[in-house]
């Protein structure tokens, strides 16, 4: 007998007595078999069953769900030559894992914080950095702890994407779900790198959807020892938008910083800079539930729905279409739209509806068209804000969809830690995201009815500015599609 392994130390002993068939060759035989099954047999797989048990438990205080545990060990196993059913063998059926996988991942970090006051917690240091797992990157991950109070304001930048959103014209921000406490909701700043192609650069927890904390994220986001050595090189911060929603606080917030930091180097001049001005474009799509929203609640979806004949639903989209006409050029096309009895002045209403809808003209015109005591022909710079004409992204869907991709597995944790864990994960997807879309590997995945829509409304859009039709004519066209 010889065994396969060389190293063997019982394989040896087997070889060198082989050839003397007396008792005591036979007994040294029967106890060097027994050794060997020990050491060379058994041995190894219960090694290996618990260097596998092992490796799996390891990645529960990194914030990863069993199912991708599993995946990653049982990938590992297989690049190390190891069979199906070997695998099998050694890494147990999840049934029997899930408690121990779970306590694991409890035990690793601290306690989940409940209405405690968020300026008086200490962030222990494998959260400051890229990864939990320092092998794995340990790089600072914590951009700055702001107090505000009892409350707190925590920002979380890597270096590399916190350059990319230096660089970007565009920034898209954008509070997407709540978190576990202290904190109330968690708000992200997207870089736009290529047109429709943006990355999450920056996560701030927030108490609260107050303007200071806004404040706080966005001075600690512009005002670093990244951003101070990004500009001692020579480069200037040049973001000329802020793609948001309609929440005012955060227009405001990042509008008055950005003021004060945008900068151009001057052709005339090399050592003057001038300023850039930071415009706020508010997404098409939230624009248009806006209206939709209060139309609701006015008690005028029944007749928006169900009453075509109404022609509210029509008046509602003609309304919404306004985004792609030019902002100058607007309050006439409103008022030729509200004037255009045969297309689409609301008509046939219920006795109830005629108020509401008188209600809801007075709303739109007060809040999009800036129609106050002090500006009653409106105001161009309120219809600025979530005019979409020539813009380049008109929505924000791209922010939209990164957070439905996130929500499932933000939602189900539980703990502040684990959450910062988990921004970590999605950090480092980011990082790869940036560098498929700088090297072309990229390309944004858009349904049928989108392109069909981008192709209506560029055709409109050049029929418009070739003078071959007028605003109520883009009007009718972009209800289509819209």
């Amino acid at each position: 007998m010889k065994c396969s392994t060389g190293a063997c130390e019982v394989s040896r002993r087997l070889f060198l007595n082989a050839d003397e068939p007396d008792d005591l060759t036979l007994g040294i035989l029967a106890e060097a078999s027994k050794l060997h099954i020990d050491s060379c047999v058994a041995n190894p797989r219960k090694s290996l069953i618990d260097n596998t048990r092992r490796a799996i438990m390891e990645q529960a205080p990194q914030g990863a769900t069993l199912s991708k545990a599993l995946q990653v060990v049982t990938d590992k196993l297989t690049r190390e030559g190891h069979t199906a059913e070997e695998i099998a063998l050694v890494v147990k059926p999840r049934n029997k894992l899930s408690s121990a996988f779970s306590i694991s991942g409890s035990k690793s970090f601290p306690l989940a914080i409940k209405n405690s006051n968020s300026s008086s917690i200490r962030i222990p240091g494998e959260f400051k950095r890229t990864r939990y797992d320092a092998s794995l990157g340990n790089n600072r991950f914590l951009l700055k702890q702001v107090e505000l109070g009892s409350k707190a304001v925590w920002i979380f930048a890597t270096d590399e994407m916190l350059r990319a959103l230096m660089k970007a014209k565009v920034w898209a921000v954008d509070g997407c779900f709540s978190i576990p406490d202290p904190f109330a909701q968690l708000v992200t700043i997207h870089a736009k790198v290529k047109p429709g192609m943006y990355v999450p650069a920056v996560y701030g927890f927030l108490p609260d959807k107050q303007r200071n904390s806004y404040n706080a994220l966005v001075e600690s986001v512009v005002r670093n020892e990244v951003v101070a050595a990004y500009k001692e090189e020579g480069e200037s911060i040049e973001v000329t938008a802020i793609n948001s929603d309609f929440e005012l606080n955060i227009i405001n917030a990042f509008h008055d910083a950005l003021a004060q930091t945008t900068r151009r180097k001057s052709d005339e001049d090399d050592n003057d800079d001038e300023n850039i001005e930071t415009n706020a474009e508010c997404c098409y799509f939230h624009f248009r539930k806006n209206i939709l929203d209060k139309m609701k609640e006015l008690g005028l979806a029944n007749a928006c729905y169900n009453m075509p004949e109404t022609r509210v639903y029509t008046f509602m989209k003609a309304l919404a279409a306004l985004a792609f006409i030019p902002p100058h050029r607007v309050l006439v096309t409103y008022m030729n739209i509200k004037g255009d009895k045969d297309n689409f002045t609301p008509r046939l209403l219920p006795a109830a509806d005629q108020p509401r809808i008188a209600t809801f003209i007075k709303y739109f015109e007060g809040n999009y068209l800036g129609v106050t005591a002090a500006h009653s022909q409106g105001n161009i710079d309120v219809v600025r804000r979530w005019n979409c004409y020539k813009r380049e992204d008109t929505t924000n869907n791209h922010v939209e969809a990164w957070h439905s991709s996130k929500k499932d597995e933000f939602s189900k944790v539980k703990n502040i830690f684990k959450f910062i864990v988990a921004c970590q994960e999605s950090a480092s997807q980011d990082i790869i995201k940036l560098n498929h879309i700088l090297n072309g590997n990229f390309e944004p995945q858009k349904t049928k009815w989108q392109k069909k829509r981008e192709t209506v409304m560029k055709h409109v859009q050049e029929q418009y500015a070739s003078a071959k039709i007028n605003e109520v004519d883009v009007i009718k066209a972009i209800i289509t599609v819209i």
